[in-house]
């Protein structure tokens, strides 16, 4: 049986039980994805594994099937996000499955969701060299998703990431990998702190 996309996205993140934010952020971003996408439908057009919520977390191997059957990955970033041996390894993941998918690294399969991020002295985003190819959409002025998901230009937002993927379809129309045996590596110490300014974020 051919292997087939299942997800347009996957959403990485931090499990940060002290910070609300992120995961209410999360859950509003799927939400707001969800209810915008027009077009081709697939049957969960976002996979976010809500264990991620609970203390305890642990990698399980459903979900690197569910990262290889996914178009790109969304990766909500914070100052902890590389901190995290399992958003590591799901960074990780997508760079190679880019290299499998399409033979060569476009930068186009990791879409980078800045919600906290330390700043310089001209309030540019502090990020880590691996970041340093990609465009990211900012959304640090987010501080109550729920109310904020309705505002028009947090929405326009989503929009341009909708326009990514389908941009996307036209590179990748299939994953190219065998999803069923396909697994994550995680890795067993992760990055340290960010150190390099980069201001490569979309206009608002």
């Amino acid at each position: 049986m051919p292997c087939i996309y299942q997800h347009d996205f996957f959403i990485s993140y931090p499990n940060m039980s002290t910070e609300n934010i992120v995961t209410e952020f999360a859950e509003e971003l799927v939400k707001a994805i969800e209810h915008q996408r027009t077009g081709e439908r697939l049957p969960m057009p976002v996979y976010m594994d809500k264990a991620r919520l609970e203390p305890g977390f642990r990698w399980k191997p459903e979900l690197s099937r569910a990262l290889c059957h996914s178009r790109a990955m969304l990766a909500v970033y914070t100052d902890d996000y590389f901190s995290s041996v399992y958003c590591l390894g799901e960074w990780d993941a997508m760079v190679d499955l880019e290299l499998k998918r399409l033979g060569k690294p476009v930068h186009s399969m990791i879409i980078p969701i800045l919600l906290r991020a330390s700043e310089d002295d001209y309030k540019k985003p502090i990020l880590p060299e691996r970041m340093k190819e990609l465009q990211y959409e900012d959304f640090r002025s987010i501080l109550a998703p729920k109310q904020q998901f309705k505002n028009i230009k947090v929405l326009e937002k989503v929009q341009r990431l909708l326009k990514r993927i389908n941009d996307l379809r036209k590179q990748s129309q299939n994953p190219k990998v065998d999803c069923d045996t396909y697994e994550v590596m995680i890795p067993a110490a992760a990055l340290p702190p960010p150190q390099e300014a980069f201001g490569g974020g979309w206009a608002s």
